[in-house]
């Protein structure tokens, strides 16, 4: 499989080298707005994200993958691609675990020693980074990023472009709103909302759609 990927960040860099231990997957290209021009080297192509579509259209066969680590960004970078989703290549690392009847959707990377168990469904241009766990029953919207060792227990929903923190836990049954952001390190006992920032164990809310709220202590 002939893979481009867009992004040449952390993100995308972090895709080749997943996609770079994948059996059969072979780096075509990388296309980043940061090059102002196509340029081959090593046999790679380099161009900028404006050759996205005649690319598509020239090389129906070659797969795509975006990697950009801004849940954000990635969502609005699908939107302009406007490319079916049979086009887009998930990046699973050999480390990681796909158990079960679990499955994942287009565009989603598995990082290293990632775990997706039994009866999970993962969507669309989603992050699981390295080390994190998507447990038993999980349902995982897109362009959703588990950041690293995040730990979903079991019937933990989040929704589309939550973005949970290195080392987040959430415990069973609970629900994380969408585009809803957890702290490093954070323990969500309670539903999030939509659009909260929380953080601190057991996670509390600090921001909501522009508000930030200060806690303050009576000596």
């Amino acid at each position: 499989m002939d893979l481009i990927i867009v992004g040449a960040g952390g993100h995308g860099r972090v895709a080749a080298a997943i996609a770079a231990r994948m059996p059969g997957v072979k780096l075509a290209g990388v296309l980043d707005d940061r090059f102002t021009h196509m340029k081959i080297t090593d046999g790679r192509m380099y161009a900028p994200v404006s050759y996205a579509e005649a690319l598509h259209q020239g090389f129906p066969d070659v797969k795509w993958f975006i990697g950009i680590g801004n849940n954000r960004v990635r969502q609005q970078l699908a939107a302009r691609l406007d490319f079916p989703e049979t086009a887009y290549a998930s990046l699973v690392h050999p480390s990681a675990q796909i158990n079960g009847d679990s499955r994942i959707g287009a565009g989603t990377l598995l990082g290293p020693q990632a775990v997706v168990n039994s009866d999970a469904e993962v969507g669309r241009h989603v992050i699981v980074n390295t080390g994190a766990v998507v447990e038993h029953d999980n349902t995982i919207g897109d362009y959703v990023h588990l950041s690293p060792n995040v730990t979903l227990t079991g019937s933990v929903t989040v929704h589309e472009g939550g973005h949970l923190g290195a080392g987040s836990c959430v415990i069973p049954g609970k629900n994380v709103g969408a585009w809803a952001v957890t702290g490093a390190g954070s323990t969500v006992i309670d539903d999030l909302p939509a659009g909260v920032t929380a953080v601190g164990t057991p996670a509390k809310i600090i921001k909501r759609e522009g508000a930030v709220f200060v806690q303050h202590q009576q000596s």
